[in-house]
């Protein structure tokens, strides 16, 4: 379908400009998917980071009651495809780069 393929981009797109360490899941049925960061990269301050450069994701913390899920942010995949698009995604992972390299240093 449209709407899977569509997912699959962003998918796709997660995959190639994330830094190693990520990890992808997509809940069936879903428009959403969950992105597991490097353990030491923190989602809120991601969030905070992202929509400065007004990109929206949501940080994994949110879902939360126990503060669970710090290094995971929600991001959805219902807008069509583009390149604006690819460009955010290719933006958040240099930012997840830089966050976990300075977290490491």
């Amino acid at each position: 379908s449209l709407l899977s393929a569509n997912s699959q981009r962003f998918i796709d797109a997660v995959a190639r400009y994330f830094p190693a360490g990520t990890r992808i899941a997509r809940p069936a049925g879903g428009m959403v998917i969950w992105i597991e960061l490097p353990a030491n990269v923190d989602g809120a301050e991601l969030f905070r980071t992202a929509l400065a450069s007004r990109i929206g994701i949501a940080p994994g913390v949110v879902f939360s009651a126990k503060a669970d899920y710090r290094n995971y942010i929600r991001m959805s995949c219902g807008l069509p495809w583009s390149t604006t698009i690819e460009h955010a995604i290719e933006k958040l992972g240099r930012l997840v780069e830089a966050m976990a390299r300075t977290a490491a240093a």
